[in-house]
């Protein structure tokens, strides 16, 4: 099967699938213990974010995710990614996936923050203009988890995947700063969203170079770091 790249792909080994298997299903895992996390922190969630809720439902949302790719990897392509096709299951994981990284992004919002306001100038200009990234930032989250799935469906997984991974970095960025500031700030909550990030976008990178050299090992990092990246959060 030809991968973006325009040539052969190299094939998964048997040992480098059931590696990606595992990965996969890590997920649950590294979810799971960031529920037992979530509910033992809820008190302090409650008093310094907007909405827990978003939060649990954005790692929900991950674990649904997961289930439907680790369907779709079973059924089509044994776990390569070469000849995926755009349909329900794969356009679903897409939703599913990076509506749970915007719900997370949004649910870290500070608490007791008006989601539509006027930025005010009385406390600095760089506080006025960081409140009104903020405020874009928030509008973005939503403008993206309401039209991933029309996007999807309008352009197809191959044209899709860059403009909403970019939708993903931004979720990244966003997340990284509101762990640090409002789960904080301190040292842990810093290098938390920074390693969260950094792994985030090394799955990025990873997909990118395997569209340009189809080398389906890749998939191993590619997988294990967008799975890895949750646990910092």
């Amino acid at each position: 099967m030809s991968g973006d790249h325009g040539e052969e792909n190299v094939p998964l080994t048997d040992t480098q699938r059931v590696i990606v298997i595992i990965v996969h299903y890590l997920t649950f895992v590294i979810c799971a213990w960031n529920i037992w996390c979530f509910l033992y922190k809820f008190d302090t969630l409650r008093s310094r974010i907007w909405m827990p809720y978003l939060l649990l439902l954005g790692l929900i949302w991950l674990q649904i995710a997961a289930g439907l790719e680790i369907g779709n990897h079973y059924y089509v392509g044994d776990w390569e990614l070469a000849g995926f096709q755009s349909d329900l299951i794969n356009g679903s994981f897409y939703f599913f996936n990076f509506g749970g990284n915007y719900l997370i992004a949004l649910g870290l919002r500070v608490k007791s923050l008006p989601f539509f306001r006027c930025p005010s100038k009385e406390n600095g200009i760089f506080n006025y203009v960081l409140d009104f990234i903020a405020m874009l930032f928030d509008i973005l989250m939503v403008i993206s988890l309401i039209l991933t799935a029309p996007l999807y469906a309008a352009i197809g997984r191959d044209s899709a995947i860059s403009v909403i991974s970019a939708f993903g970095a931004f979720a990244g960025v966003g997340t990284l700063f509101r762990l640090w500031r409002n789960l904080g700030p301190n040292r842990g909550t810093l290098w938390g969203g920074i390693i969260f990030l950094v792994l985030a976008l090394t799955g990025v990178v990873m997909t990118s170079v395997y569209r340009s050299t189809g080398l389906e090992w890749l998939h191993i990092f590619i997988g294990g770091s967008f799975v890895a990246s949750v646990i910092p959060l």
